[in-house]
């Protein structure tokens, strides 16, 4: 199963930016009408990013600027940006604080089920995984090389 598909199984609930990942079998005629157009816009994309995040991590936390940095850089360049939190137990309000706090400009997942996490193979907060149109993996690990190991800055 690719992402494309993964997308049209999905409902996904907008609260401000943050989208809920929530699985159905059952879709409704706006529903089907919001996947197409939702698949429209990913297909234009030249690429998706997702960036995998946890609220509480300071690794993750730190990252915010360098994440609105890119967003600012590649995000009018049709790069779409999304931040996934892939716990299982994690609250709509943690996540939506996280977002106030560090000022996030881009839409974020809660992917509570770990559906997309599992899709793209994701492992460690923070990770990136950039997608191209047609929803192949392009790129897969560190957003850059501030932390070579867990909990090691490098300068």
């Amino acid at each position: 199963k690719d992402l494309l598909e993964f997308l049209i199984e999905c409902i996904f609930i907008k609260i401000n930016k943050m989208i809920l990942l929530v699985k159905s079998d059952n879709c409704s005629n706006l529903f089907d009408r919001f996947v197409a157009c939702y698949k429209n816009r990913f297909q234009k994309n030249k690429a998706t990013v997702l960036i995998f995040l946890s609220e509480s991590c300071p690794i993750c936390q730190k990252y915010t600027l360098t994440l609105k940095s890119l967003w600012a850089e590649f995000g009018s360049k049709n790069i779409r940006f999304y931040g996934v939190f892939p716990s299982t137990s994690v609250e709509i309000d943690s996540v939506k604080g996280f977002a106030g706090k560090y000022a996030i400009p881009f839409p974020l997942l809660i992917d509570s089920a770990q559906v997309l996490t599992s899709l793209v193979k994701a492992r460690i907060t923070p990770e990136a995984v950039v997608l191209s149109a047609r929803g192949e993996v392009l790129y897969q690990g560190r957003i850059d090389n501030l932390f070579p190991q867990i909990g090691r800055k490098r300068y």
